[in-house]
């Protein structure tokens, strides 16, 4: 498998190798995955990037905001924004909530990931790092609000939940409700 996975030009080789590796759970692979972090096909970079996610660690974060911030592909960005919440830490803030931003800047498409959208991680990532900074809060605030129409369903409930058991911003917080994302 190993072999394969170093020399194979093959994108069907390489993703069933990658399923398999992570599927048998041989992290020592981790330095062979790398190099597939650049490949042009989006599911293998997600797929390295899942792999380094589950057998890595917080050494592979700068991975996880890279992709976040360059990748073209949204399957990439959502693999990058679960890692973020497993790994992230206060430092990663920042481009995540660059990321929650720009997914509710316009209209989207479709019923979402289900049963867990990018936008929920990310959310939930900056929920356990950084629920009482101002910016935060006010993001939350305006999802709850002004960018609720920018949700879905199961993101509306979700995060509707998610602030009742975090003690989250409400609709009521009349200070922020003032300042709230437009």
């Amino acid at each position: 498998m190993l072999e394969l996975i170093r020399q194979s030009r093959d994108d069907y080789d390489i993703v069933y190798t990658l399923w398999t590796l992570r599927d048998l759970g041989l992290a020592e692979a981790l330095p062979d995955v790398l190099a597939h972090l650049e490949s042009p096909n989006g599911e293998i970079r997600s797929l390295a990037l899942r792999f380094f996610s589950e057998f890595g660690g917080v050494e592979y974060v700068p991975q996880f905001v890279a992709a976040l911030n360059n990748d073209k592909s949204p399957d990439v960005k959502w693999t990058a924004m679960d890692a973020l919440d497993r790994w992230g830490g206060p430092s990663e803030v920042k481009a995540v909530m660059n990321r929650l931003k720009r997914i509710v800047s316009r209209q989207r498409k479709g019923g979402g990931q289900f049963p867990v959208s990018e936008l929920m991680y990310g959310i939930s990532f900056l929920c356990k790092e950084a629920k009482e900074q101002e910016d935060v809060r006010k993001l939350l605030l305006s999802l709850q609000t002004s960018k609720s129409d920018k949700l879905f369903e199961h993101e509306r409930d979700w995060l509707a939940k998610l602030m009742v058991e975090t003690d989250g911003p409400k609709d009521s917080d009349a200070t922020m409700s003032n300042n709230a994302i437009r």
